[in-house]
């Protein structure tokens, strides 16, 4: 049985921790995405220089934030900064089966181990581990492989040694 295909659509962005905190600031007072969408849109409250932008980054923040419960997101808005990054990353983690996995298989272990040094290596070992079975990442191209990698180590890896 071939397992569940990898979204890989991570490579738009890092934690997006401005974004994430000014979305779900707005999310605790209206419970509503609806109305969240609005009042973002309206007071462009992401920042976007174009409407495109908005939306690619709104559709990310959006669906990483709904992914936790709305407790989390309370304490994503009220928390520490220690927290809001735990949470960010939980969010990533339950939104991409792929940085889940490399949490799990990768992370984990080297925490078991006390290392807390993620190398270029650790990642090519896990991604070329994975390619064996799903057939979606040995169709990217070597520039977007690059980019996941960079986009991985940059939002989750870097959020991760900060929580540490």
């Amino acid at each position: 049985m071939q397992p569940a295909l990898y979204a890989m659509a991570f490579t738009s962005g890092g934690l997006f921790y401005q974004e994430s905190l000014a979305v779900a600031g707005v999310y605790v007072h209206l419970h509503d995405w609806t109305k969240v969408k609005e009042h973002v849109k309206e007071q462009n409250l992401l920042q976007a220089r174009t409407q495109s932008t908005g939306k690619r980054i709104w559709l990310e923040v959006n669906t990483r934030l709904q992914k936790l419960t709305d407790e989390e997101i309370e304490l994503l808005v009220n928390g520490t900064r220690h927290e809001q990054l735990v949470l960010l990353w939980i969010a990533i983690c339950k939104r991409y089966r792929f940085i889940h996995d490399f949490a799990v298989e990768v992370m984990r272990e080297k925490i078991a181990r006390l290392d807390f040094t993620l190398t270029p290596q650790d990642y090519e070992i896990f991604f070329n581990a994975k390619a064996e079975w799903h057939d979606e990442l040995t169709q990217l191209s070597a520039s977007t492989q690059q980019k996941l990698r960079q986009v991985l180590f940059r939002s989750g890896v870097s959020g991760w040694q900060e929580c540490w």
